[in-house]
């Protein structure tokens, strides 16, 4: 798990370079040099290895200990691998529609300025960044959120009978306000989230991890691909 992080994180940012590079404000440019850029990214890659490995081993000992939903699925008995992924993959699917149905209405009512699509295409991102961030999320975002933040909530809130589903809505805030920076509330990221943390409890890290992934490469890789 953890060199899964250290390496599609690493493909992550090579292809992002060409976007840091570009967004850089032009009185800042000049001290934005080379060094600085690759040794920042070097910090995030290890940044990322470093808690990816601390809740990887704190999810699979309070998951073992006190028995709770979720955890790693191929750690139980018996795992069905196929059964996981095809439902994290329709768990994407559904995501990734239901992010962008929210987004649509957003713009249709006002509170977008302009269609996703559009927002997309004007953002600067490849295909390939996006298709490189799905799989790289197999190794991040949803250790963090999943493996991390909700477990340690079914943990603390182990003896209570709603325990699961307030767990799922709180790492599913959790998920909304890191993706928004803490100034946008648009709950795309928030409903896509609530999917991803049932299969959690459901199916385990695997099948979350599958719908991430899936959702990513169809709200964000593949029109991308199709309007370029």
């Amino acid at each position: 798990m953890t060199a899964g992080s250290v390496v599609t994180n690493l493909l992550l940012y090579l292809q992002l370079l060409p976007l840091l590079r570009a967004e850089t404000p032009a009185q800042d440019a000049q001290q934005l040099t080379p060094s600085l850029l690759y040794g920042f990214l070097t910090f995030r890659i290890i940044e990322w290895a470093v808690m990816v490995h601390v809740l990887t081993r704190l999810g699979v000992t309070l998951t073992r200990k006190y028995g709770l939903r979720g955890g790693f699925a191929h750690l139980r008995s018996p795992w069905k691998p196929g059964r996981s992924a095809l439902r994290g993959a329709l768990v994407g699917v559904a995501a990734a529609g239901i992010a962008t149905a929210m987004a649509h209405l957003w713009f249709i009512i006002g509170v977008f300025d302009r269609p996703i699509w559009v927002e997309l295409m004007q953002s600067g991102a490849t295909w390939q960044a996006a298709f490189v961030g799905g799989i790289r999320n197999l190794f991040a975002e949803e250790v963090a959120t999943r493996v991390g933040v909700q477990t340690l909530l079914l943990y603390h809130l182990r003896r209570f009978r709603w325990a699961p589903w307030v767990a799922i809505v709180l790492s599913s805030l959790f998920f909304e306000v890191w993706h928004g920076g803490g100034s946008d509330f648009y709950l795309m990221n928030f409903a896509a989230s609530l999917l991803f943390a049932w299969v959690y409890t459901r199916d385990g890290y695997e099948a979350a991890a599958v719908g991430h992934c899936v959702a990513d490469w169809l709200g964000l890789a593949l029109p991308i691909l199709l309007l370029s």
